[in-house]
């Protein structure tokens, strides 16, 4: 039978009977869109009745059974629009549109086809990457390395990763060839030749994952064969030496080492074969010095043996993380070196620590051991912390103050324990805690050495010069660029001191007297247009000591003694009002005279060639750059055509804190009354560009600031509404805010 809207004589009964057919359905949407509004508002009572509390249980029930009846009818209503507007449009499509069909327009339709082959063709290379990259990872683990995993834990990623990644390729390329493989079969009708293309595709993947999966693992079981245990793969080696309980020394196991208490002495070896397989391996450089550097400031030296000379002491608890430095040269031979730190060797974990305290004065620390410097000395052990960090349930503990001579416990129970030391004697201190462990003796040096009378003093001293308030550590030569200029030298330490120390500063002959509340501090003024020299002498005439300090003092008059006050400070929060006062520049030329001042601020404004020498200027944040840091100069012109540049003046501008803040003016309770004009107003501290508001009764409003920073609004419900203001600026973050209105 033949559609009656592709016969020419029956078009326009069809328009016709269409057009009426529209007016029906349209006012039947109608009906239905009057019947939602009269569902809402209904509902909208039924909700302010349940939420009154005024209501019995069994009253709050029917309320409720209502309320979901009418939310029933609203959603049925809602699918019944919905077919409605559908019908419409689809009757629209197919009647009018085959009307004015010519039959020449070609049909562009999405091919979702297509698309997949595509996105399948993206898929397959992007797998055939990843598998290159797992090869060629696989071939160097060691690669890894620039990314700080060690070598044993990227064979061990390795090894998950190839497990994963290759097993799921491997079922993928199973399921592509088992639905290929259905597919020809259950195929009749149509050509079977692709099924049978991707099938042989499915099988050659299956066959590619397989074997690249059993060579891989196969190759990275080899390599964690060497990972088993930790320490064949360490570029050094840790050997820590305990006593025994006869006092033998004897190293201590590595399954012992979470029990390390400080001070102790560890002494490290180069793995050799570890060094050449995965150091020499990346790089092979000119190799000139091998360092172990133990993290608490020492460093020792590799000897031929592959022995590091030395032990690293601790003294306190905490972790160290020891790195072997190598120093080497390259091809063009220039010094360089390499650190193997923490993905080379294990930390030193180091639990606890014994406090050892001198009677003297603090304990110096000389070839891994502890210096008294005079005797007779009283020593004190104290292993309070050994107990807590442990959480021993005994206070036990047993000392030997000499335990290399006299082979015999000189405590057995006190937590801690003092001995005198009347000689000179480089000596073993040991400690057993019976709850740690019954056959670990921990031992420590102590050295004790006679006193010595030094040949002279060891002094350390600052000077500060007036003209730029800078301070010198110990310096041999002073420049002084304006006269006059007055010299602070303080004098910071001076060894050995005592009450028969005396201290002098000796200028052209004569002697400088002290600051009289601090008899290390002279001050001396230096006016002269010549070099001079100053001495710091330190003298004890009881014991025939003398030691001198000469510095010299190098006159360099420069043309401009500049000076450059920046406030009320360097840092502030944008607008930043700053004065740059370069008033007390002076010149060291009598007959000259300062003509300009020049000023770039950094900002984009310059002032050149102003007589002014004090100038204010404001600085704003920039925010297209981000940018709030600024370096201005200040460049300084004489008569005579002299000119210098004072730099070095930081602007630090931070981005200002803007503020928002929502008005009511005539409702400041937050109350209105429906159908009452309610006024409001925002306070900006900046200049916006648009407002947006949401009155939150499904109107809003979006303005020029100019326009809308005060409106007013009538609301015609009660509700309580959430006022939201939304305000742009040009340069500044959005700001966003709110304000609760109860209309009753």
């Amino acid at each position: 039978m033949a559609d009656p809207f592709f016969t020419t004589g029956n078009n326009i009964q069809a328009n016709n009977w269409q057009n009426q057919w529209e007016n029906n359905t349209s006012q039947i949407i109608e009906n239905l869109k009057s019947q939602q509004q009269q569902i809402q508002a209904k509902y909208k009572e039924l909700k302010e009745l349940l939420n009154s509390q005024e209501l019995t249980q069994n009253q709050q029930s029917e309320v409720q059974e209502q309320m979901q009846k009418l939310s029933d009818l609203y959603s049925q209503n809602k699918a019944t629009l919905a077919s409605l507007t559908t019908n419409i449009a689809w009757e629209k499509e197919i009647h009018v549109n085959k009307n004015i069909d010519t039959g020449n327009s070609k049909s562009r339709s999405f091919s979702f086809k297509k698309f997949m082959i595509g996105c399948g063709i993206l898929l397959l290379l992007f797998l055939g990457w990843l598998v290159v990259v797992f090869y060629s990872l696989i071939e160097n683990p060691g690669r890894l390395n620039a990314f700080w995993i060690d070598w044993c834990t990227a064979v061990n990623l390795l090894q998950l990763f190839s497990i994963v990644f290759f097993w799921l390729l491997f079922f993928g390329g199973l399921t592509l060839l088992l639905i290929n493989i259905n597919r020809l079969i259950v195929t009749k009708n149509k050509r079977k030749f692709p099924y049978a293309i991707w099938a042989i595709f499915s099988f050659i993947i299956l066959w590619v994952v397989g074997f690249l999966l059993v060579n891989m693992l196969n190759k990275l079981s080899e390599y964690s064969k060497s990972c088993e245990t930790l320490w064949d793969t360490q570029l050094a080696h840790a050997h820590v030496i305990v006593k025994t309980t006869k006092f033998k020394n004897t190293e201590l196991s590595r399954a012992d080492y979470n029990k390390l208490i400080a001070p102790i002495n560890i002494s490290f070896d180069l793995n050799t074969t570890e060094y050449k397989n995965r150091v020499l391996k990346l790089w092979t450089p000119n190799v000139t010095n091998i360092v172990l550097s133990c993290w608490n400031w020492q460093e020792l030296q590799l000897w031929w043996n592959a022995v590091f000379d030395g032990t690293c002491f601790y003294t306190k608890k905490g972790t160290y993380q020891p790195e072997v430095i190598i120093y080497y040269t390259d091809a063009s031979g220039t010094p360089k070196q390499e650190s193997f730190g923490w993905w080379y060797i294990q930390d030193v974990s180091i639990r606890s620590d014994i406090s050892v305290e001198s009677s003297q004065k603090k304990l110096d620390i000389l070839n891994s051991s502890f210096l008294v410097w005079k005797n007779p000395v009283t020593l004190k052990y104290d292993a309070a912390s050994i107990f807590r960090d442990f959480n021993l349930p005994n206070y036990n503990a047993r000392w030997c103050a000499e335990c290399n001579c006299d082979w015999a416990w000189d405590n057995t129970s006190s937590v801690s324990f003092n001995n005198d030391y009347k000689n000179e004697w480089l000596l073993d201190v040991c400690v057993m805690f019976p709850d740690i462990s019954d056959s670990i003796v921990y031992t420590f040096p102590i050295r004790v050495e006679q006193w010595v009378v030094p040949d002279n003093f060891a002094i350390t001293y600052n000077v500060t010069a007036s003209s730029n308030n800078q301070t010198l550590e110990n310096p041999d030569t002073i420049e002084i660029t304006q006269l006059p200029t007055t010299l602070t030298v303080k004098i910071v330490s001076v060894s050995p001191d005592g009450p028969t120390v005396q201290r002098k500063l000796i200028k052209d002959w004569a002697t400088q007297p002290s600051d009289f509340s601090d008899p290390n501090i002279f001050k001396v003024t230096i006016d002269e247009d010549k070099n001079q020299q100053l001495i710091l002498s330190v003298s004890d005439q009881d014991k025939q000591l003398s030691t001198e300090k000469k510095i010299n003092i190098v006159v360099k008059k420069q043309n401009i003694i500049w000076a450059l006050t920046v406030s009320p400070q360097t840092v502030w929060t944008s607008p930043f009002e700053v004065k740059f006062d370069a008033s007390t520049t002076s010149l060291n030329d009598t007959t000259d005279e300062i003509v300009y001042f020049s000023r770039d601020f950094w900002d984009g404004v310059k002032n050149l060639n102003l007589s002014e020498s004090v100038i204010s200027h404001t600085y704003e944040y920039d925010y297209i750059n981000e940018n709030g840091v600024f370096y201005p100069t200040v460049s300084i012109r004489t008569k005579k055509w002299i000119t210098f540049d004072i730099t070095g003046t930081i602007i630090n501008v931070k981005k200002p804190d803007t503020t928002m803040e929502i008005t009511l003016e005539d409702n400041p309770a937050q109350l209105a009354g429906v159908l009452q004009d309610v006024p409001m107003s925002i306070t900006i501290d900046w200049m916006p560009t648009k407002i947006s508001r949401d009155f939150w009764d499904w109107e809003t409003l979006e303005c020029d600031w100019r326009i809308c920073s005060q409106v007013s609004h009538t609301y015609l419900q009660e509700w309580t509404y959430t006022i939201t203001v939304k305000v742009d600026f040009e340069d500044k973050p959005t700001l966003d805010g709110k304000i609760n209105l109860v209309v009753k």
